[in-house]
């Protein structure tokens, strides 16, 4: 491969690594870690992660003095983002080149059975357990990353654990936490994933789904939690296999659930139906900010949550036209109104349930769009615009015209009316 450093069975060592702690020590040995001390949760930590990444090989960077907590309180980002740390964290020789871990993980397809987790009953994960009112997820340094996030979130590179009611089998999956309060985590879950599944099987029986949300674990169990395997298959079985040794694992305390035993932070709780609120926006990394959700964790005794969430769908048509901002907030809208929530309303202002009009005339205003012809004026396609009034919608509403007998289709004088971006059908002149 075109390595220098002395070859072993995981990587350049003997043995693959413990828990997420070992894994560092290995990433800054091989010169892919960077220390920054002193950055603040509130935006710094992801002004600074976006400055890194746009590095020709960025490293990964541990966080370290975070202002406002203890020292030994961190944050890493980025721990599997770079073809040596990927070959690190699934035990392949050094790369010289990305490709080279594209073949080896490949190769090691051929091979690979899966491995079920060992089950202790002692790990790093029972050293501090806090219940009741001693709970308060903000003791840790959870980041708020983009400017426009709903909040802060403590599970982006999360490992979010669930049963399977039917087949009884253990799903991971690596699904966005936000902080809503010291007891209180919202959770996403995109529709189609195995973990939205397993929770609808709860609801429908009119049961909550007990959840476990752990933070800061083995890189290779992120890999496997943000990767599509089949479904009835667990991640711990998956990744187990790629390290040749099962994973240990405790059994949670009121649940029974099996959460890494050399986890950093593991919160236990259950979701339940009908227990909603606001969720997101999040700036993914597509570099666009995901559209609002609508979930809850409320955790209650030592470490529980609990989470419901609204139905998300594809924006229309007419809302993939409008631009980003209509489309935003019509998701917003939609969510709230399916969960039964609204928006805080200012004193004195009448709740509606209508998009407001200030967002029509942005597409309106714009020239050559479809449905439009660049040579014409605007306004004449648009009429009575002074007809679009809050109180009225977005409508537009035409004057009364008295139709005259229909004329031959050579004589017909079309009127093109603009419906936001769109074209109604043309209207007879009545002259």
């Amino acid at each position: 491969m075109g390595h220098t450093e002395k070859a072993g069975f995981w990587n350049v060592h003997e043995r693959p690594h413990a828990d997420l702690r070992e894994a560092i020590e290995r990433f800054e040995a091989a010169g892919e870690l960077r220390r920054i001390r002193g950055a603040s949760w509130k935006l710094e930590m992801g002004t600074l992660a976006e400055i890194v990444y746009r590095e020709p090989e960025p490293p990964a960077i541990l966080f370290e003095d975070i202002p406002g907590y203890p020292k030994g309180f961190r944050a890493i980002s980025g721990s599997t983002n770079s073809a040596k740390r990927l070959a690190i964290t699934l035990g392949f020789p050094v790369p010289s080149h990305p490709l080279d871990v594209v073949r080896a993980y490949r190769d090691r397809m051929k091979t690979h059975k899966p491995i079920p987790p060992r089950v202790v009953t002692k790990g790093a994960v029972l050293e501090n357990i806090l219940s009741g009112k001693e709970i308060d997820v903000l003791k840790f340094p959870a980041p708020m990353l983009h400017e426009h996030d709903g909040g802060r979130y403590i599970g982006t590179d999360d490992l979010v654990i669930m049963r399977d009611p039917e087949e009884n089998w253990v799903n991971c999956g690596t699904y966005r936490s936000m902080v809503q309060g010291p007891d209180k985590v919202g959770l996403w879950i995109s529709p189609g994933k195995h973990g939205r599944q397993i929770r609808d099987k709860y609801f429908k029986r009119g049961k909550p789904c007990p959840v476990l949300i752990s933070c800061g674990h083995d890189p290779l169990l992120f890999l496997a939690g943000g990767n599509e395997i089949r479904f009835g298959l667990s991640e711990y079985d998956y990744a187990a296999g790629h390290r040749g040794l099962p994973y240990d694992v405790v059994e949670s305390e009121r649940y029974r659930l099996p959460m890494p035993a050399h986890a950093e932070i593991v919160l236990e709780g259950a979701m339940h139906p009908g227990e909603t609120m606001p969720e997101g926006p999040f700036g993914e990394f597509t570099g666009d900010g995901a559209a609002v959700g609508l979930l809850l964790f409320e955790v209650r005794d030592e470490g529980r949550h609990d989470l419901g969430r609204g139905r998300a769908r594809r924006p229309s048509r007419r809302e993939r036209r409008v631009g980003a901002r209509a489309r935003l907030r019509a998701h917003v809208q939609c969510d709230l109104d399916q969960a039964e929530l609204r928006r805080p309303l200012p004193p004195g202002r009448a709740p509606c349930r209508r998009l407001p009009v200030g967002l029509l005339p942005w597409a309106l205003r714009r020239r050559g769009g479809r449905g439009h012809r660049s040579h014409e004026s605007r306004a004449g396609d648009l009429g009575d615009v002074h007809a679009l009034r809050p109180g009225r919608g977005h409508r537009f509403h035409p004057p009364r015209l008295e139709r005259a007998a229909r004329p031959a289709p050579a004589e017909r004088r079309a009127v093109e009316l603009a419906r936001h971006h769109r074209r109604l059908p043309a209207l007879r002149d009545a002259g």
